[in-house]
């Protein structure tokens, strides 16, 4: 596929300080999205890491799950770091790519279910293709991938603390994050095609 191309700011030197170490997420928040997981790793995170900035696109998807984000938004807006997460919603897709592009490493945190266990995540090779590295529960063959490969990083379901280590360490390791995003990018296309 084509390299994305950034078409304008997205966050950066707007609502996000130019120097923050940003985490991102991608997409629907539905039934198998671990919203108390992802938001106690996040909070670890926040405590240790001052930069760390949490951005997500995408939100509720109406008729399927109307209980996971507002249940993340809830969340959010009792903790003491909600000035550093900034919520999106839904953007036009045309936008996605520079969101990637800003960016320094997406996430990807999900409840170990049939759905997650033999399905794959599309967000994971799209942030790839703009060589952002990501962090994600181990379920899936991709996540597999991710972590025998050494282009990603990946951690128990369920397990905050280690996902909040994971993320202090990585906000902590810029040049390291930037070079695993690099190497992601040319072993997908090794590996996928």
């Amino acid at each position: 596929k084509e390299e994305y191309q950034s078409t304008g700011r997205a966050f950066r030197g707007l609502d996000v300080p130019v120097d923050a170490f940003v985490v991102l997420w991608s997409g629907g928040y539905n039934t198998w999205t671990d919203v108390d997981t992802m938001f106690a790793g996040l909070e670890y995170a926040m405590e240790r890491s001052p930069m760390l900035h949490f951005v997500s696109t995408g939100g509720q998807i109406d008729g399927h799950d109307e209980i996971t984000y507002p249940r993340m938004v809830s969340l959010i807006e009792g903790s003491k770091y909600r000035d550093r997460f900034h919520l999106r919603g839904w953007i036009p897709r045309s936008e996605v790519p520079n969101y990637y592009l800003e960016a320094d490493i997406g996430l990807n945190c999900e409840k170990p279910i049939l759905e997650v266990t033999f399905g794959s995540k599309q967000r994971i090779l799209d942030w790839s293709r703009a060589e952002l590295p990501c962090v994600s529960t181990r379920l899936t063959e991709l996540s597999r991938v991710l972590d025998r490969e050494k282009v990603g990083l990946v951690f128990e379901s369920s397990d905050a603390v280690e996902l909040g280590r994971l993320l202090t360490k990585a906000a902590g390791n810029r040049d390291a994050v930037r070079e695993m995003g690099r190497h992601c990018r040319t072993r997908f296309r090794e590996i996928f095609g």
